[in-house]
């Protein structure tokens, strides 16, 4: 029989989001060049979520030669509606150096999209000064894949 791969592991809990959130903080405090920089950004963020990417058979085997973690994750943002467009040009400006920062971590970042968040996540903070990230409850895959979908940038 075949090894048990990466695409028969167990299901993340919300400990598992939280520390690859915290991961994420740590290299956009790197890949920012300035903790009070970042710290003002992710204070926008009023929740976040992750989207599961597992590699393909053929990218698993390309990316092994690489060292890269067989699953990837789409980070999802929700900031309020007015600084929505302000946070998304910041992460796509850097987003090179992020993914890197990501990567030395030992997580690889397929990217990070920021939505409008809904009334009920104002006043929350994912990311709060200390302590660890909060991850949004309940996030389905299907939804968090459509809301990246409707919002890409084609460039």
């Amino acid at each position: 029989g075949r090894a048990a791969g990466p695409s028969q592991a167990p299901r993340r809990t919300s400990r598992d989001a939280s520390a690859v959130l915290q991961d994420f903080k740590r290299a956009a405090i790197m890949a920012f060049g300035s903790a009070e920089m970042a710290a003002t950004v992710l204070d926008e963020v009023q929740a976040a979520a992750l989207e599961e990417r597992w590699a393909s058979d053929y990218e698993q085997l390309k990316e092994s030669r690489k060292k890269q973690p067989a699953v990837g994750y789409w980070v999802h943002l929700f900031v309020a509606e007015g600084s929505r467009v302000t946070v998304a040009h910041l992460f796509s400006r850097y987003h090179q150096a992020l993914r890197a920062r990501c990567l030395d971590a030992g997580l690889r970042l397929e990217g990070v999209a920021v939505h409008a968040s809904s009334p009920e996540m104002a006043g929350h903070h994912a990311f709060p000064r200390s302590g660890h990230p909060r991850v949004l409850r309940n996030a389905d895959q299907r939804r968090l894949r459509a809301l990246r979908c409707e919002t890409e940038n084609p460039d």
